[in-house]
């Protein structure tokens, strides 16, 4: 059992490792949350997007995440039935995300069709 134990621990630290090289940056983390633009009611059931698959769907209050990234160096968009899409270039349009030592949080405002 304990042997057991030993080569599960080896392989998590392999990947983490792995992991590291790969992206040579400490794991980001994107939350928030999306409301409507011109109420600020919470839209539940939003769906936040990351590299153009489905990431998760926000909650009762409209909150998403967290995830946890290597480095983001592609896109996120949120979108909703009966608004339109909305979308962000990382790290070019979340300035936070040039300094890969930070989380972020992300409040984003859809606007409706």
């Amino acid at each position: 059992m304990n042997r057991i134990l030993l080569i599960l621990l080896a392989c998590t630290i392999a990947a983490c490792s792995e992991d590291e090289r790969i992206h040579g940056e400490r794991a980001q983390t994107l939350s928030g949350s999306v409301v409507d633009a011109k109420t600020g009611v919470p839209i539940e059931g939003a769906e936040v997007y990351y590299m153009g698959k489905l990431w998760m769907e926000t909650d009762v209050d409209g909150s998403y995440g967290v995830g946890t990234f290597g480095a983001l160096r592609d896109s996120v968009s949120f979108e909703a039935e009966g608004y339109h899409r909305r979308s962000f270039n990382i790290p070019e349009d979340i300035p936070p995300f040039a300094d890969t030592r930070s989380d972020v949080r992300m409040d984003v405002l859809l606007e409706s069709r």
